[in-house]
């Protein structure tokens, strides 16, 4: 009996702590959605989603992941706006080009030093590439242009909440810089394979505008990255993560759709029912993310899906198309990890059987 009281004594600060962060991260989104609908950029939800993602109790970590975030996105935005240019439409050289990229950004996610800034900087490129080879497209100049913007404001209305916290109701909190596993880059075989993966899959992505929209497109391929954007020892696992990660991100999506899109129906496309929407599914999924289980990523992808929809350019345009390219999009990315597999799985099967050949030929 004293062990539960225990329990449930120890258990009310940390759900304190859960809620204040909601609460800190529904502050973000908000101040990200006014300023980006002021400034009048292409996408908002993006913007919003930033400010999602960088802000945490601690404003050191804040600000470095705001700033990885930044460079990454700079890198990759340049990258891919200078390389689209070159391309008159999607093809085999097109894919070859954006494969090795990738491959090469998810090599040193894996690897190196500053995962963040390298996973932002694979994804923008393909973004933003993706986006240069579709048919019915903006230049890859205005795009990236759009995507930097959206990233810097999203980050800074973070930036300014997780300030004004740390020198308010958490001034007592540690807030000292993060501590950085920072080693040199090396080569790791298995890292190595998984990033040809990676890469592989992607490849499709530079074929397929003949058939598919750019934004299901570009759905698919954040889908494939961040799916295969894992910790590198839980490489030994098998493929069980990657695929445990997708059905998160499954998962998480369509919870997140379906209740923005049931709030948008409820609303009658209402600022004030939307605002108060939008504010209970961020604390929600920040609260889901953060919770003492093993599927905090389904907190994440929840409040992406849900802030896609929720978030629009102007709450009278407010519809549910955009979550339905994003659930499209993810499904299509899981289409074409499922096919790597396949291939992959089999060639790792002959490379088997052909090494147990030589073995038994030299015995």
């Amino acid at each position: 009996m004293i062990r539960n009281e225990q329990r449930i004594n120890s258990s009310q600060p940390m759900r304190k702590e859960l809620w204040i962060d909601a609460a800190e991260a529904v502050a973000s989104v908000l101040l990200a959605t006014v300023a980006a609908q002021w400034a009048g950029v292409a996408h908002v939800g993006w913007a919003a989603f930033s400010a999602f993602m960088v802000i945490r109790p601690n404003f050191a970590v804040s600000l470095q992941r705001a700033r990885l975030r930044i460079l990454g996105t700079l890198a990759g935005a340049f990258a891919g706006a200078l390389m689209a240019v070159h391309f008159a439409g999607p093809g085999f050289v097109a894919g070859l080009l954006l494969g090795t990229l990738v491959f090469v950004t998810m090599y040193l996610t894996l690897l190196w030093r500053h995962p963040y800034a390298w996973l932002f900087t694979g994804l923008t490129f393909l973004m933003v590439f993706v986006e240069g080879l579709s048919v019915h497209k903006v230049t890859p100049a205005t795009f990236a242009i759009s995507r930097i913007e959206e990233v810097l404001i999203g980050t800074l209305a973070s930036l300014l909440i997780g300030y004004v916290a740390s020198r308010t109701w958490r001034s007592a909190s540690p807030c000292g810089s993060p501590c950085l596993n920072t080693p040199g880059l090396s080569w790791h075989a298995r890292g190595a394979w998984h990033s040809v993966e990676t890469g592989f899959t992607v490849f499709w992505l530079a074929i397929l505008p003949y058939w598919i929209s750019g934004p299901l497109l570009i759905q698919a391929g954040v889908t494939v990255i961040a799916a295969m954007s894992v910790p590198l020892p839980a490489l030994d696992d098998g493929r069980l993560v990657v695929f445990i990660r997708l059905l998160h991100r499954v998962l998480g999506c369509a919870m997140g759709a379906l209740l923005a899109a049931g709030i948008l129906l409820v609303s009658q496309h209402n600022p004030a029912w939307i605002t108060l929407g939008l504010c209970f599914g961020v604390a929600i999924g920040r609260y889901v993310e953060n919770g003492p289980h093993t599927f905090g990523y389904v907190g994440v992808q929840f409040a992406l899906a849900f802030l896609v929809v929720l978030v629009p350019d102007r709450y009278a345009l407010a519809d549910t198309v955009p979550a339905e390219h994003r659930f499209l999009g993810i499904l299509l990315g899981f289409g074409l990890l499922a096919l790597t597999e396949v291939l992959f799985g089999g060639a790792r099967m002959a490379l088997g059987a052909i090494n147990r050949r030589r073995s038994l030929a030299r015995h």
